[in-house]
């Protein structure tokens, strides 16, 4: 299949170039599904 040849031949650049364009602050997002009573604990999450 194309697509898994594709994922076996990236490389270690390809990936952290990737993960350069879409891991940036103004693009993050968390979800948190439960019961809390404060966002407190996860507010250090967003501040990446």
């Amino acid at each position: 299949d194309d697509a898994i040849a594709e994922m076996e031949a990236a490389t270690l650049e390809d990936l952290q170039r990737v993960a350069r364009e879409l891991l940036v602050g103004e693009r993050l997002h968390l979800a948190v599904v439960g019961p809390y009573r404060s966002d407190k604990r996860f507010a250090p999450l967003l501040r990446l």
